[in-house]
């Protein structure tokens, strides 16, 4: 027997019935960044085939993203995008390019800068680029066509996520933690803090005096950053193993955070499960935290995805878009809580406490944009094996 609480009946809900997954209808094999700039959704990936990979964009008017245009680079990944205006950065491997996005049907290059791209982050006309190897450079973008460096510093390692809020420049190093700089002067970025953790960052979400992170299997992370020099970490939440069908004598997969963003109060946090996981038939899940008691926050909505990982978490109003493995899948989020757990059965705690042992054995895991090794392949390998129906995801061990 469980306890729930039915209090309120929503949370996240796609919009038209969720599909079952289709390689074929899928235009990355793994997305790993996009940014909204209504009507038009862009998404910077890896392509489905595995050899190219830049930058699609979508018209996100209605209640499905159908695809208007892309760009495509042989032998490159798109790793990260940002957009004002016409203009759109796309990140690739070994590259920065500045694109025309003035057409969203057929966007087109108009710069090159020799800057391996891995994150992004843009606040009026400064561009600042996190390279994969080990550098924060800042570009001047006042004529897109022209991008100026205004600087460039050593960083500890690969950014895989940047945020700039209030003069802060915040930096997901992944195994290296949570960087904050003062950007104030772009010119000269500088070093505030560094916070490392036993499990890598993956994302970051600045909220006021607060930031929310993405952290790995310690899951969400949230830290006071009123005096950004002296970071204090208030609370980590673990998410419990959201594997609903373990096998016989199993614990339920350990479920990682690996993406993060803010709406209305609420934190949601996107996840991904270990490599057994992805063999056991667990699933990924977003799942919403009410963040109001920084130290304790509060599990208020939570929903199971089909797929290998949510990379990217992107609010608009009252939808949330997410980066769902290869796919871009949109959520009405109106009623943002719904009926929760409180209390679970004797089967499903035993197994929370067994992963809570297992977590010290053994929580690595490698953001795709640091290995670079996520490829289509590995998705056809078991196109089916972590869909099944939403009830039973895993056939075998369904009883009827």
């Amino acid at each position: 027997m469980a306890i729930l609480d039915i209090s309120a009946p929503g949370g996240p809900v796609n919009e038209p019935a969720y599909p079952y997954y289709e390689a074929d209808a899928a235009q990355f094999s793994q997305i790993y960044d996009q940014v909204l700039q209504p009507p038009t959704l862009y998404a910077a990936g890896l392509s489905v085939s595995g050899s190219s990979g830049g930058l699609v964009t979508f018209d996100a008017s209605g209640s499905t993203p159908n695809p208007l245009g892309q760009l495509f680079y042989p032998s490159e990944s798109g790793l990260a995008i940002q957009v004002s205006g016409t203009n759109a950065y796309l990140g690739l491997t070994d590259s920065l390019k500045v694109l025309d996005v003035s057409n969203t049907g057929s966007p087109t290059e108009v710069a090159s800068v020799p800057l391996p791209a891995n994150a992004l982050a843009l606040s009026g006309t400064t561009l600042f680029v996190g390279t994969s190897d080990d550098r924060l450079v800042v570009l001047d973008v006042s004529n897109p066509a022209t991008p100026s460096q205004i600087a460039s510093i050593s960083i500890p390692g690969p950014p895989v996520t940047m945020r700039v809020a209030s003069g802060l420049l915040f930096v997901a190093d992944g195994p290296q933690g949570l960087l904050i700089f003062n950007v104030s002067n772009a010119a000269s970025p500088i070093l505030l803090s560094q916070l490392s953790l036993s499990s890598p960052v993956w994302d970051v979400a600045p909220s006021g005096t607060t930031a929310l992170l993405a952290a790995d299997a310690l899951g969400l992370v949230i830290v006071d950053i009123s005096n950004p020099g002296q970071v204090k970490q208030l609370s980590a939440t673990p998410l419990p193993p959201f594997n609903p069908f373990p096998s016989y004598g199993t614990i339920g997969s350990l479920t990682l955070a690996v993406s993060i963003a803010v709406q209305n109060g609420l934190a949601y946090v996107g996840t991904a499960v270990t490599q057994v996981g992805a063999d056991d038939g667990a699933v990924d899940a977003l799942a919403a935290f009410d963040f109001g008691t920084p130290t304790s926050p509060r599990l208020v909505a939570f929903r199971r995805q089909l797929t290998y990982g949510i990379t990217v978490i992107t609010p608009s109003a009252n939808d949330l878009f997410l980066a769902d493995g290869g796919m871009v899948t949109e959520f009405d989020n109106s009623l943002p809580r719904n009926s929760i757990e409180i209390y679970p059965s004797p089967a499903a705690l035993a197994q929370s406490f067994a992963a809570q042992r297992a977590r010290g054995q053994s929580t690595a895991y490698m953001h795709s944009k640091l290995t670079k090794n996520w490829k289509t392949s590995e998705r056809r390998r078991h196109p089916l094996q972590q869909i099944g129906s939403p009830r039973c995801p895993v056939r075998s061990q369904c009883s009827h």
